[in-house]
């Protein structure tokens, strides 16, 4: 809950609880690190995450991340920092909030693949999950640059894709860099989670413009 005066409280929880300040965010970003046994460490592009206003869950991902040099440089380096602190062999996705005066913020930590690097199997040299069995067989770390820009959209479900499901999925596969990945769900119910999709191409003004057109098929 939010506590905004001493009124509010006499409201909060009848139980030991965290108080956490209130932060202005600008920005969510993420960046998956790897790290090998023998120190190594490599950091893929930060994505930078877009949520929906309507229904409060991710919308969709872009990478690499439209923000300031100074910003991702200083999220990488903090990425790095984390795995050598805790002598990471693996790969690790930290979360951070950009706030309004551009402070980097670690909000979350996953010591494992990510959504956050979904986009590494069509977008980049080395996807994530090669990457995860290189640090942990003590292979060298593959090259995390990105070959392609890239965008992760969320497939929810809708009354209108279950009406049409392998209609509008088929329509999604008509344009050109789009790579979808269903995740097999049995069942549906509006606004769950049901795969995502991942389009690429060489600037991310064709992939932003892609990404709207399948927005329209599948609403």
């Amino acid at each position: 809950m939010m506590v905004r005066t001493v009124a509010d409280i006499d409201k909060a929880f009848e139980a030991p609880c965290v108080l956490e300040e209130l932060v202005n965010i600008k920005h969510e970003i993420a960046v998956i690190v790897a790290r090998n046994e023998h120190g190594a460490i490599k950091c893929y592009d930060a994505v930078k995450m877009i949520f929906s206003e309507e229904k409060f869950v991710l919308d969709f991902r872009e990478a690499p991340a439209q923000l300031e040099t100074g910003i991702l440089k200083e999220a990488n380096a903090m990425a790095e920092k984390i795995a050598d602190a805790i002598g990471l062999v693996g790969i690790l996705a930290v979360e951070m909030f950009v706030t309004n005066d551009n402070q980097l913020l670690v909000n979350e930590m996953a010591p494992r693949p990510h959504n956050s690097g979904h986009h590494t199997i069509e977008a980049s040299i080395t996807s994530q999950y090669e990457q995860l069995l290189r640090a942990i067989l003590g292979m060298p770390l593959g090259d995390t640059a990105l070959h392609s820009p890239s965008l992760m959209l969320n497939i929810t479900e809708t009354e209108a894709l279950a009406a049409d499901r392998t209609g509008k999925l088929q329509q999604v596969l008509n344009v050109p860099g789009a790579h979808l990945h269903w995740y097999g769900k049995q069942g549906g119910k509006p606004g769950r989670k049901m795969g995502h999709i991942t389009v690429t191409d060489t600037n991310m003004e064709s992939v932003l413009a892609k990404a709207e057109t399948i927005r329209k098929i599948l609403n």
